[in-house]
C-alpha cells in the first residue's frame, strides 16, 4: 500500500509540480528574450518583501503560566498518579508492541517488514522514553520535590531571539537579479533551454509511469 501511494500519487504529482514550474520558467526565458524591458520592470514589481522581524516581535515575549514552585510541597496523589500511569504504560507498550512487531514481521512482504520492524519499533521507544519520564516525575513528586522544583526550573528556561541571529536572517538577498538585469538576452535564453530540457525530461518520465 505505502509504494503504490508512492507511486500513484506521490511521484505523479511531483512530476506535475516539475513541469507547471519548467513552463513558467520557458515562458519567463521566451519574455526574457523578446521584451527584456516590460520582463524587467513585471519581475521588480513582483519582488516584494515583508519583514518578519516586525510581525513576530510580539510573539518573542516570556508569558508565565506557571505557579511559583514550593520548595519542599509534597504532592502525593498526583505524584502516586503519576508514577502508577507511568509504570502502566511501560509494561503495556512493551508487552503489546513486542507482540504486535512479531506478528507483523512474519510476513515476507517488504510493507510489513518496515512497518514491523521500524516504524513499530520506533513508536515503542519513543512510548517507553514518555512513560519512563512520568514515572520519574511521579517518583520525584513523592521522595524528593525539591529536586523536581529544581529540574523544573532549569527545564523552563526561556531563551529569546537573538538579535544577530534574527538580524541576519531578515534580510533579502537577489544575487542572480543584478546578472539577469545586466543580461538579459542571455539570461532569458538559458532559461528557456534549461525549462524546456526539465519539461521534456518530465514528460518522458511521466510517459513511462503509464
Amino acid at each position: 500500500m505505502l509504494f503504490t501511494f508512492i507511486d500513484r500519487i506521490i511521484v505523479p504529482t511531483l512530476i506535475a509540480i516539475f513541469i507547471t514550474g519548467g513552463v513558467a520558467s520557458f515562458v519567463l526565458g521566451c519574455a526574457l528574450v523578446m521584451r527584456q524591458g516590460a520582463t524587467l520592470r513585471f519581475m521588480a514589481h513582483m519582488n516584494r518583501w515583508v519583514s518578519t522581524r516586525e510581525t513576530f516581535a510580539r510573539l518573542d515575549r516570556r508569558i508565565d503560566l506557571d505557579r511559583a514552585a514550593v520548595p519542599g510541597a509534597r504532592r502525593p496523589i498526583l505524584g502516586t498518579v503519576f508514577l502508577l500511569v507511568g509504570l502502566a504504560g511501560i509494561a503495556l507498550v512493551l508487552w503489546r508492541l513486542q507482540f504486535l512487531s512479531y506478528s507483523v514481521a512474519r510476513r515476507a512482504d517488504a510493507q510489513a517488514w518496515f512497518f514491523g520492524t521500524v516504524a513499530v519499533e520506533s513508536l515503542k521507544w519513543v512510548l517507553v522514553v514518555g512513560f519512563a519520564f512520568t514515572a520519574v516525575v511521579g517518583f520525584l513528586m513523592l521522595a524528593a520535590p525539591a529536586r523536581l522544583a529544581e529540574l523544573q526550573k532549569r527545564l523552563n528556561q526561556w531563551h529569546a531571539t537573538d538579535d544577530s541571529i534574527v538580524a541576519a536572517s531578515d534580510k533579502v538577498h537577489t544575487p542572480l537579479e543584478p546578472l539577469v538585469s545586466a543580461y538579459p538576452r542571455a539570461s532569458g535564453w538559458i532559461i528557456a533551454i534549461a525549462s524546456l530540457l526539465m519539461v521534456l525530461g518530465m514528460l518522458g518520465l511521466a510517459s513511462k509511469l503509464h
